[in-house]
């Protein structure tokens, strides 16, 4: 939370200056999308100095389709002439996903630490950030840049 307060301490400044040019800006822009991928059935091994001792096995498997939603939303804070600056804002959520099976041991004399699980591959993602478009005659050209926490 503390990293969303400061990114809005950031946008403030330019949503004010879009409240002030709403003539000219003050276009908002709001999509979804759903994605869908297919894993393959397969497995990442890491074995370390076995059967010696400290060794690290790590076995894991994905097994599934992904489909993962997002709602975007943007938000034009100011326009000159042909060029913008644009707040933007996504959310993804995994809709359906994978099972992940885990199987890991860790040996470090004279520690042992072993770990097991199977269940959903859940995916959350966030993205706050800013962007500058330039307007082309059959659209707009813009890049975006910000931080992504998933």
């Amino acid at each position: 939370m503390n990293l969303f307060s400061t990114q809005f301490r950031v946008a403030l400044p330019l949503l004010i200056a879009g409240f002030s040019v709403m003539a000219q800006a003050n276009d908002v822009e709001v999509s979804g999308s759903i994605g869908m991928g297919f894993m393959t059935k397969g497995s990442l091994t890491y074995k370390g100095k076995f059967p010696t001792s400290p060794y690290t096995t790590v076995d894991n498997n994905l097994n599934g389709t992904w489909r993962i939603g997002s709602l975007n939303l943007g938000y034009e804070a100011l326009r000159r002439g042909k060029w913008s600056i644009w707040v933007h804002g996504q959310y993804s959520r995994s809709l359906a996903q994978p099972t992940l099976h885990h199987d890991g041991e860790n040996v470090a004399s004279p520690s042992v630490v072993k770990e097991t699980f199977d269940g959903p591959a859940t995916y959350d993602a966030t993205f706050f950030g800013l962007g500058v478009s330039y307007r082309v005659p059959i659209g707009e050209v813009g890049l975006i840049a910000g931080p992504r926490a998933q």
